[in-house]
């Protein structure tokens, strides 16, 4: 676990009477690309979601870089988790741009406008995504791959 970015043991999670979870244990390296694959219905969004500490287990034990999950504060939680849903939708025409800019909300003082650092942080990884073509198209008119 010492070089472990996600460190998750013995996690159990139900929906309700429904077990989804059991006994499931897993570490996650920093700076590798992993992948979460299974059946519909599987468990796999349900696991991202304990990950990020959006839902709390039954019972386990999840670390991000060592401190449970389940302990940070939402700024904490914004500073070192991003997290995009598979489907998500919303009611106004924010650009690719400004969509990714949201994502530094939290290095941002409260009142204060994204400085030069901000934008430079959403040029780079607009462009270690390839997605700098798409940037100023209204993200609510991105077809499902691209969203993706």
């Amino acid at each position: 676990m010492p070089d472990s970015a996600l460190h998750i043991a013995a996690l159990q999670f139900s929906h309700g009477e429904t077990p989804v979870l059991r006994d499931f244990s897993l570490s996650l390296k920093a700076g590798a690309l992993h992948a979460v694959v299974g059946a519909n219905g599987s468990g796999k969004s349900t696991l991202l979601d304990l990950a990020a500490g959006y839902r709390c287990p039954a019972s386990g034990e999840i670390r991000l870089n060592g401190t449970p999950v389940q302990t940070l504060g939402p700024r904490e939680q914004a500073l070192r988790l991003a997290y995009m849903p598979q489907d998500e939708r919303s009611g106004f025409a924010y650009t690719v741009r400004e969509t990714v800019m949201m994502g530094r909300h939290p290095h941002i003082p409260r009142f204060s406008a994204p400085d030069e650092e901000d934008r430079r942080a959403v040029e780079n990884a607009l462009a270690a995504l390839d997605l700098t073509d798409l940037a100023d198209r209204p993200a609510t008119d991105l077809s499902g791959g691209e969203r993706q």
